[in-house]
């Protein structure tokens, strides 16, 4: 490590082990599960109140700590796509596109720095959540019936289990970063996510939970490392999606005819995989108000608009910003870089909920490398 690092690193620990911090960590991190909670509602206000106060508070906590060359690239991307995106879009797209990425940014550039996990909070945060969804399942209901303040998702509350998060993806999502931090740990943990995620119908999140913890077995084996391993994205993505583009209906067909109930997911998904008029959008520079984007397509060339999660960072974020935000998340997420990598065909929790973010940061520091030996030179101090 060499001087200037040492000193960055020590003057960001020193900052994190002041008494008072600790409870600054605690209100970013409760605004955070608040603000990730109201998303699911029809209470804007309360989210955007949320939302505001921890861009304050990590404003703040970034001004205690030392930054990088890595933070000034990012800043540099959000500052000039924000630009553009000001003069050339409605005020609205234009915030709420730049309000989702500065709070990304600024959860990567401070937690990345500093140290901070508060393990009672997030047990208690699984423990509800599980009870939730368990309890949807079974009864076939949310436990509030007549709950008038959901937002968008509201058609599941009488169907799939939507958690504490009121989404089921995100509640999945929750549960599937929690798992992938103690496997190998917890077996009976292990068991019950796997459960709960089921529970959810979300299939996305399973084949990367799925994938992430087979590559974590495997990678304890030498030849393994040294060929597939190199190269996991090739090895779990884009190897079996190049097979299935040539037997996609055959596909469809088999999980129609099967028990899958939500095969309709895949019948959306996967053809847009394949076509190109979906990935185009991601060549844009300034960013575009996504629900507008994913209606033109319905108009022009699309029974429905767009269901992957890589195009939406593109098309929220724009080429520079959403190239340069991905980069930074996938650097920083080794030890989930695989399940990002599986959930972006679908989702862009990783990106648009500051609260997962912060988890998958925490976490990550405590997990076992995901690379071969070989490569830990490689690597930044």
């Amino acid at each position: 490590m060499t001087g200037t690092h040492a000193s960055d690193g020590l003057a960001n620990r020193e900052w994190a082990r002041r008494p008072a911090v600790a409870v600054y960590h605690y209100a970013i991190v409760v605004l955070m599960i608040a603000a990730a909670i109201l998303g699911g509602t029809s209470f804007d206000g309360l989210q955007i109140a949320c939302e505001a106060t921890t861009i304050i508070l990590l404003a703040y906590g970034l001004l205690k700590v030392r930054w990088t060359g890595v933070d000034a690239v990012m800043m540099g991307a959000l500052v000039v796509t924000s630009l553009a995106s000001f003069f050339w879009n409605d005020f609205v797209t234009f915030a709420l596109n730049f309000k989702m990425y500065l709070l990304c940014l600024l959860t990567l550039m401070y937690f990345r720095k500093v140290r901070f996990l508060p393990h009672r909070l997030v047990a208690a945060v699984f423990v509800v959540n599980a009870l939730l969804i368990i309890h949807q399942y079974v009864a076939g209901e949310f436990i509030l019936p007549t709950a008038t303040f959901f937002g968008y998702y509201q058609s599941y509350m009488n169907s799939r289990p939507v958690g504490l998060f009121l989404t089921p993806h995100a509640s999945s999502f929750f549960v599937a970063i929690c798992m992938l931090y103690t496997l190998g740990t917890k077996p009976l943990k292990s068991v019950l996510s796997v459960v709960l995620i089921s529970m959810t119908g979300t299939l996305t999140n399973l084949i990367g939970v799925i994938a992430q913890a087979t590559d974590y077995v495997l990678r304890k084996l030498r030849a393994y490392r040294r060929s597939f391993g190199r190269f996991p994205l090739i090895t779990y993505i884009i190897v079996p999606l190049a097979a299935l583009y040539f037997m996609v209906e055959p596909f469809l067909e088999l999980l129609r005819l099967s028990s899958y109930t939500r095969y309709y997911s895949a019948e959306i998904i996967l053809p847009q995989l394949f076509d190109p008029r979906f990935f185009r959008e991601v060549l844009r520079f300034i960013p575009a108000n996504y629900a507008d984007l994913t209606v033109q397509q319905e108009e022009s060339y699309a029974q429905f608009g767009n269901e992957i999660g890589l195009v939406k960072v593109f098309v929220e974020g724009g080429l520079l910003l959403g190239g340069v935000t991905l980069w930074a998340v996938l650097r920083e997420l080794r030890a989930f870089r695989l399940f990002t990598y599986f959930t972006l065909l679908h989702y862009a929790m990783v990106i648009n909920t500051p609260f997962f973010l912060f988890l998958m940061i925490a976490y990550n520091r405590d997990m076992p490398e995901p690379v071969a030996a070989d490569e830990h030179a490689m690597r930044e101090p």
